[in-house]
């Protein structure tokens, strides 16, 4: 009877460790730059999937632009130093999508969210981030 609870005990403490590393890595807030982002999904997506991909990330960088994609949904898209990488970021709300609106191309700005990677939002190619706040860098 002792070694099954001994063995049971154990058996749970593994699992709890186990759930709370992946509950972890997803929880885990990424600070990075445009360039570093983009620059790492450009050459090797699975590593950069594996970084970033359903992570909270800060993304640090010089705003390109903010416009309407097909002139419908707005974006802010930071510059990067990989012109074949883009770096877009979409909004939840309204309050996110004004504080945006109000930032001008060379303006450093932090925008904070959830990267979705490459493949989400497959009408556009680039890096795309669900942005949850904008901090604007004085």
């Amino acid at each position: 009877m002792g070694k099954r609870i001994f063995f049971a005990a154990f058996f749970l403490l593994i699992l709890s460790v186990i759930i709370a590393v992946v509950i972890y890595n997803k929880l885990a807030i990424v600070e990075v730059s445009a360039n570093k982002l983009a620059h790492d999904y450009y050459t090797d997506k699975d590593f950069a999937d594996e970084k970033y991909l359903d992570k909270i990330i800060h993304v640090k960088g010089e705003v390109k632009a903010y416009y309407k994609l097909f002139g419908a949904r707005p974006v802010l898209e930071l510059e990067t130093d990989d012109f074949d990488t883009a770096l877009f970021g979409f909004f939840l709300d309204k309050k996110t999508q004004e504080k945006a609106s109000s930032l001008v191309q060379g303006q450093y700005a932090t925008v904070i969210g959830k990267c979705v990677g490459l493949d989400a939002y497959g009408f556009v190619k680039g890096v795309k981030i669900e942005v949850e706040d904008i901090e604007v860098d004085e």
